[in-house]
C-alpha cells in the first residue's frame, strides 16, 4: 500500500474508501459450523500484541487492507490510465501473446485476440507478467525450482445475502471449518456485500472438478455455514446461496530459476517469476514489489540516467533473494495451518499418502477412485465430535485446547507479515554503494511537515501537510531533469554549502528536527483507522518530542539555533533543486533517533523505490562527499 499511497495516490484513496472496515477482517476463526452459535474453536485478533508487534503500526504511513483481487484490479486499470493515458502509446486488452521472438537488441512479440488477426509488437524491453503459468517463461526454457504440486483445490466463488447477521460476535476474514462433510477455508472478501470464497481441498487423478457439481457445492456450503438436521441454524432457513463461479488450481512454492533471458531484454515480474502458497498474500505484494523495483531501472535506462547493467546485474540480485524467503515463508505458514488441522485430528499428509498408495496399487481406475474416497470419508468422519466439543471432553475438547495452546504460542497463521511486506532488505549485487545496517533497506517511515507557503503551521491545521519520509524519493522525483542521478539526499546539516555539488547531480533534502504538532497524532490515527491498538497518546508523544537530544552550541535568533557551517541546526530544513524549495519539519524526532544522526552530518542517499543506497555519517569534508556521490554513480 505504500507503494500504492507513492505512485498512485488516487487508487490508494479509493481503495481506503472501498474496503471493508477493519473490524469485519481482523479476525481469524478456527470452528466446525460458521454460524453455530457458542462453538467457536478458537477466534484470533490478528491486531492484538501477540500476533502483531505494536511497533508495526508506526513503522508505515499506510494501512494494512484487505480487498478482494478483482476489485483491486479494476481499480488500478481504472486510475493507470487515467493517470498515464498521456504517456501510453499503444493499449491492446483481450490479447493473449502466442509468440516472442528475442532478438539481441530487441523483442517482438504476437499476440492474438480470440476471432482476430494477429499483431505484431517491436519493443526494446518486454516485462513479463503473465502469471503463474507464464506462456513467457515456458518459450524461454526457464525451469521453476521448489516445491511442485503441494495440494489442489477448489476456489468457490458465492455470495449469501443475509449471512452476516448471523455471525456473532463479529465476522471475521477466516473460517477454518473442520467439519465430517468437508474441510474447507471460508475467505470474507467483503462481509458487508456477503460475497465469499470457499477454498475446498481435493486430489486429481481420483477426485475431479465433475465430482463438485452445483448441487454437490450447495450440500457442502450449506453444511459448513449452517449445519445440517437437527444442528441446522434456524435463522438461516431463507437464505440463498448464489454460486459465481468455480476454478481449479494446485498450490506451488516455486521461484524462477532466472528472471530474465540471456540478453537481458525480457524480465520476469509477479507470479511468472514465483509461485505462493496463499496465506499472507505474499504473492500479489511481491509481485508489486517486483514491478517497483524493476520500474525505476527501466525509467533510469530508458532515460540514460544509468547503464543498461542496471537492470541486467541488479534485478535479479536483489528480488529473487527475497522471493526465495517469501517461498520458505510461505511453505512455514502452510506448515502452521497443516498443524493446525493435526491438532483437530486431520492430517493433510495422510491424504497425500493414501493417493499415492492408489497410485501404487494394481486397482482399476474406478477402485483407485472408491479407495480414495472412502480413505477421505474415513478421515472427516471424527471431526463429528467438534460439533459440540465442550460436551466431549476426549475426542472433542482435547483436540481444542491443542489448538488453543497453539494459538496462544504465536504458532497459528498470522495476517500481518512486517518482514515480507517492508522489512526485508536488498544484500550484495544490488544497488548499494557502502554497507551498514539500514544500507539495502526501506528508508525508515517518519512524518515531516510541509511548511510550502507560510511560517509554521499552528495546531489545528490540515493534516494533509504531512508528508512520510517514505514518499521523499517521488516528492524529489517530480522536481528532477533527467539529466541527474536517480538519487534523493537525505541531509541532515546545513545544505547551501552543498548546493555546487548537488544541483545538477541528486536531488537534496535538508532534515532537522523539531517538536511534535498536536494535530499529527489526529493524522496518524486518521490513516491507521482502528487498525492500531496501541496508539501513543498525544500528551505522551509531546512528553517523548521534548526531551532534550542534542548538545547544540550557538546563540538563539527567534527560537531558532544559529549554528556553524555542517554542525546541526534545530530549524527547518528544506527539499532543494533547480532553485525550487519545499520546506519541511521532522515532527516526532524519529529520523534522527532511526538513522543515529549525532553532532556532525548524516548525509541518506535514497533510490528511488524508497530504499537507501548509501549512507554517509560522522566527520565531512568536500572530497568525501564526493567521493560518496561518485560511489553511487558507479553502481548506477
Amino acid at each position: 500500500m505504500e507503494i500504492l499511497m507513492d505512485s498512485f495516490p488516487s487508487a490508494f484513496d479509493h481503495i481506503l474508501k472501498k474496503m471493508p472496515p477493519s473490524t469485519y477482517w481482523r479476525d481469524f476463526v478456527y470452528c466446525h459450523t460458521i454460524t453455530a452459535l457458542n462453538e467457536e474453536f478458537c477466534r484470533v485478533d490478528q491486531f492484538d500484541a501477540k500476533h502483531t508487534n505494536p511497533s508495526f503500526w508506526n513503522s508505515s504511513p499506510s494501512n494494512v487492507v484487505h480487498l478482494a483481487q478483482n476489485e483491486f484490479e479494476q481499480i488500478m486499470h481504472r486510475f493507470s490510465i487515467k493517470n498515464d493515458a498521456s504517456s501510453i502509446q499503444t493499449m491492446v486488452l483481450g490479447h493473449e501473446v502466442v509468440e516472442i521472438i528475442p532478438n539481441q537488441d530487441s523483442v517482438v512479440i504476437v499476440a492474438q485476440k480470440q476471432g482476430e488477426s494477429q499483431q505484431i509488437f517491436d519493443c526494446k524491453y518486454l516485462i513479463a507478467c503473465d502469471g503463474a503459468n507464464s506462456f513467457i517463461r515456458k518459450r524461454l526454457g526457464i525451469e521453476l525450482q521448489g516445491v511442485q504440486s503441494m495440494q489442489s483445490l477448489l476456489n468457490v466463488h458465492f455470495s449469501c445475502q443475509g449471512l452476516h447477521k448471523l455471525l456473532t460476535p463479529r465476522p471475521a476474514m477466516l473460517y477454518f471449518t473442520f467439519n465430517e462433510r468437508m474441510v474447507a477455508v471460508f475467505v470474507s472478501h467483503d462481509v458487508r456485500k456477503d460475497e465469499w470464497v470457499c477454498q475446498i481441498p481435493f486430489f486429481p487423478p481420483y477426485q475431479t472438478t465433475q465430482d463438485f457439481d452445483h448441487s454437490t457445492l450447495q450440500d457442502i456450503l450449506k453444511c459448513l455455514l449452517f449445519g445440517k438436521g437437527e444442528h441446522f441454524r434456524r435463522e438461516a432457513a431463507g437464505l440463498q446461496i448464489a454460486i459465481h463461479s468455480v476454478n481449479a488450481w494446485t498450490m506451488h512454492a516455486q521461484v524462477a530459476a532466472s528472471y530474465s533471458n540471456s540478453n537481458d531484454n525480457i524480465f520476469l515480474v509477479g507470479d511468472a517469476a514465483h509461485r505462493f502458497p496463499p496465506a499472507g498474500g505474499f504473492g500479489l505484494n511481491t509481485g508489486i514489489q517486483d514491478a517497483h523495483n524493476i520500474a525505476w531501472k527501466l525509467a533510469a535506462v530508458y532515460h540514460q540516467q544509468a547503464e543498461s547493467r542496471l537492470l541486467s546485474h541488479t534485478y535479479e540480485a536483489e528480488r529473487k533473494p527475497v522471493a526465495e524467503a517469501n517461498t520458505a515463508a510461505s511453505i512455514v505458514n502452510y506448515e502452521q495451518s497443516a498443524t493446525s488441522a493435526r491438532l483437530l485430528g486431520v492430517d493433510p499428509k495422510l491424504a497425500t499418502l493414501v493417493v499415492h498408495a492408489a497410485d501404487a496399487s494394481m486397482l482399476w481406475h474406478a477402485g483407485k477412485k472408491q479407495l480414495v474416497s472412502a480413505a477421505l470419508s474415513v478421515g472427516l468422519a471424527s471431526l463429528r465430535w467438534l460439533r459440540d466439543w465442550r460436551g466431549n471432553a476426549l475426542t472433542g475438547q482435547l483436540r481444542v485446547k491443542l489448538l488453543q495452546r497453539q494459538v496462544a504460542r504465536g504458532e497459528s497463521l498470522r495476517l500481518v507479515f512486517p518482514l515480507q511486506d517492508g522489512g526485508f532488505r536488498y544484500g550484495s549485487g544490488g544497488v548499494q554503494a557502502g554497507g551498514g545496517e539500514l544500507v539495502g533497506g526501506r528508508v525508515p517511515h517518519c512524518w515531516l511537515r510541509l511548511e510550502t507557503a507560510a511560517e509554521a503551521l499552528g495546531e489545528g491545521k490540515n493534516p494533509d501537510s504531512m508528508i512520510s519520509s517514505v514518499l521523499l524519493p517521488s516528492l524529489m522525483q517530480k522536481m528532477l531533469r533527467w539529466d541527474s542521478l536517480p538519487v534523493t539526499l537525505v541531509v541532515s546539516c546545513e545544505v547551501d554549502h552543498l548546493l555546487p555539488l548537488i544541483e545538477k547531480e541528486v536531488a537534496a533534502v535538508n532534515l532537522l528536527s523539531l517538536q511534535l504538532a498536536s494535530f499529527a497524532v489526529a493524522h496518524i490515527a486518521a490513516h491507521h483507522q482502528d487498525q492500531q491498538p496501541f496508539l501513543l497518546s498525544h500528551e505522551a508523544l509531546q512528553e517523548r518530542c521534548q526531551r532534550p537530544r542534542y548538545s547544540i552550541s550557538g546563540s538563539e535568533v527567534d527560537g531558532n539555533i544559529e549554528a556553524s557551517p555542517f554542525t546541526l541546526k534545530e530549524s527547518h530544513y528544506s527539499i532543494t533543486h533547480s532553485n525550487e524549495t519545499v520546506k519541511l519539519r521532522d515532527v516526532t524526532n524519529r529520523w534522527s533517533e532511526v538513522m543515529g544522526v549525532k553532532d556532525g552530518v548524516s548525509i541518506v542517499a535514497l533510490r528511488p523505490d524508497g530504499h537507501v543506497c548509501s549512507i554517509l555519517s560522522g566527520q565531512f569534508s568536500i572530497v568525501l562527499f564526493r567521493d560518496f556521490l561518485l560511489n553511487i554513480a558507479d553502481v548506477l
